[in-house]
């Protein structure tokens, strides 16, 4: 489950291309700016994980120990955890762009209006959800687990899955050049 995430994405990714965007010069740099639209898609990893966590007699839902009790203190400290780390993410973004001279575009400026609303409201809401589910719901136990119970080592192996995933999606065109030459 730790790599299907990514997997899945970049079949999805390079199905689309393929599909939709075949007569263009570059379908990998035509299809970047619909990717948060059809990557919804990579919510279907939670199918596979649907069908194991009802084999070990627990609900899908049990993955994201969600709690009534203390609810609004978690929201107090995700709204005091968000900026900070909102800015980290921002400084490391700056950096790979100084480092790599990459262009990063914002990948809505050419898309229909309905696009870039699912883009800002459901997407995030749909990729969130199964990537809490997928890496710290279901694989972070069962790899602490098979670490001996050593969490720094599980969360460690579970960071480099996660992070792998991130920096996928702006050196697709790298790959996308890989595969096609």
């Amino acid at each position: 489950m730790l790599s299907s995430r990514a997997i899945i994405g970049l079949i999805i990714t390079a199905l689309v291309a393929a599909i939709f965007f075949q007569g263009s010069v570059d379908p990998w740099a035509a299809v970047y700016p619909w990717w948060r639209v059809f990557g919804a898609l990579v919510g279907l990893c939670l199918v596979p994980l649907y069908f194991l966590v009802r084999k070990e007699g627990i609900a899908i839902l049990d993955l994201g120990n969600f709690s009534r009790k203390g609810w609004e203190r978690d929201v107090l400290i995700g709204l005091g955890l968000f900026f900070p780390f909102l800015l980290l993410g921002m400084g490391g973004i700056m950096t790979i762009v100084a480092l790599f001279r990459y262009d990063l575009p914002t990948g809505v400026e050419h898309l229909p209006i309905w696009a870039t609303v699912f883009i800002l409201i459901i997407w995030p809401i749909i990729w969130g959800v199964s990537e809490d589910m997928t890496y710290i719901g279901y694989c972070l136990a069962r790899i602490e687990a098979l670490t001996g119970r050593r969490k720094w080592l599980a969360v460690v192996i579970i960071w480099i899955f996660l992070s792998t995933q991130h920096v996928l999606v702006p050196f697709t065109g790298l790959a996308w050049q890989v595969v096609v030459g």
